[in-house]
Parts: structure tokens; sequence; C-alpha cells
């Protein structure tokens, strides 16, 4: 009898892999045929001998964050805020009445024309405060301990049946739904088919599909740009100006990644 690398029997013939535990080789069906996580799924799970290239997909299948890195909230918060950011009631730019780090109180409203509902209760509480580094702590500290948590828990419920998520692309689904709302990726939303397409591995697609948000708007579109980026691997927070035509996940990955990242961000996952 010979012995793969797992020290089951030639061809696995339980049809299972170990160390991770108990993932039978019907589960390699789910995935989009000739996607990066379906080829590991074949070669790792039962026996397939197949890449003409290397597939870096870790073992750990099954993984998924709770919680955004630090990395992450640095990157929603300078999206949220900007160099003029007042920690107060303020229109968001876009006809909005926000308070603090991009927390809707109404839509389509003049914060001065609002009273009692959200505003009252966060009026009454920061009635006491004189100062505006007193204003700063608290939207912060609400921001941290309040709102974000809502956005964590929303993405990681939507993604649930997802098998794998890396931190990077937990961060950016959190910052697009951060700015598209927590119940976006919810049954009948259309971001319910970026959970379909990551429940399958076609990661350029989800991300492209991110880039098809907001073309009207050229601050969120570049935003959705910044966040489809991170979501194939790219960096955290890429400051950068829309090229015009540019949607695709394609476009990005050529024009912000070099050829070998271009690459390593398809087949491979973080």
């Amino acid at each position: 009898m010979s012995y793969h690398d797992w020290l089951y029997g030639y061809s696995n013939p339980v049809k299972f892999k170990d160390p991770t535990g108990l993932f039978p080789c019907e589960n390699c069906a789910h995935f989009r045929p000739d996607s990066a996580i379906s080829r590991w799924c074949m070669a790792n799970c039962c026996g397939w001998k197949i890449p003409k290239f290397p597939v870096y997909i870790p073992i750990t299948l099954g993984y998924k964050p709770k919680y955004m890195s630090e990395q992450g909230k640095d990157m929603l918060f300078s999206l949220e805020t900007g160099p003029s950011w007042y920690p107060g009631f303020h229109d968001d730019g876009r006809g909005n009445c926000t308070f603090g780090v991009g927390e809707l109180i109404a839509k389509d409203r003049d914060c001065a024309d609002l009273s009692g509902g959200k505003k009252g209760i966060i009026e009454r509480q920061i009635n006491d405060m004189s100062t505006y580094s007193e204003l700063k702590k608290y939207a912060i500290n609400r921001f941290h301990l309040h709102i974000l948590p809502t956005f964590e828990r929303a993405v990681y419920n939507a993604f649930m049946e997802v098998l794998y998520l890396s931190q990077k692309q937990f961060d950016a689904l959190v910052v697009f739904s951060y700015a598209h709302g927590a119940n976006e990726f919810d049954e009948y939303h259309p971001g319910k088919k970026i959970v379909e397409k990551v429940k399958i591995g076609d990661y350029e697609y989800a991300a492209a599909y991110m880039t098809s948000y907001d073309l009207e708007d050229p601050v969120l579109q570049n935003r959705n740009m910044e966040t489809a980026i991170l979501f194939l691997g790219g960096p955290y927070h890429v400051a950068m100006e829309a090229p015009a035509g540019c949607y695709g996940a394609e476009c990005l990955m050529e024009t912000y990644l070099s050829d070998k990242d271009r690459f390593m961000r398809l087949f491979r996952i973080f």
C-alpha cells in the first residue's frame, strides 16, 4: 500500500482528508470546476493528479474570521472620516444625516429637521459633552463597540456556509457592507450574488460585482474599487483615482497589481 502526504491509503479509499478532518470528496462538487479551490479539493481530498501550477490553499479549510483586523478597521475608519471629519451629526455629502464614523441616522434627510428616534438617543448621551475631544472619543467608542460589531456579525452570518475566508476577504466584505447596509448580503438583496460566487470560489466575479455598484458616484466607485482590490489580496486602502472604464476585476489587477501578483491573486487564497 502506498500513502499520500496525510497517511491515508492510495487514492484515498475512505474519501476523507486529514488533519482538518472529515471532508468528503463529494463536497468538492459544490465548487466551480475550474476554480482554484476545486482543483485543490480534488487533488488533496480525492487523490487527483492535477495542477500544472501550484495551488496555494491552506489546509485550515473552514477558517473564517469573526472580527476585522486592525488594518481593516484603520481602512474603514479612514474611508468614513477624512481630513475634514466632524464627529457629531453631519451630512455625509450625499444628503443623508450621519453621525460619527459613517453611522446612518436618516437617509435623504437633513439632520436639523430630525428629532427623537436614534438622533434623540444620541443627543441625550452627548448632551453633557462640552469639548470636541469628548465628542470625538464618544464617536470612536460608539463605532468600535456598537456599530462595527453589527456589520461584523452580518458578514459572518451571511457567509456562514462558505468553507474559507481570509482575513483580507472578511475585512473587504465588512467595508463593502458598511457602505451599502448590514443586510446587503441577505436574501433578495443584490449582494446575495456576491455570497453565491464566494461559495463556489469565484472570487474574481465577486470582486468585479463589487465594482459594479455606485457607478454614478465617483467617491463610492473609488471606494468599491479599493475594496475589490483588498478582497483579491491586494493592499489595504489603496489611494487612487478610478481609471476611465476600469470597472472589472481583470482591469483592477492589471492596473494595480504586478503580473506575478495578478496570477497569484486568482489562484491563491490568503
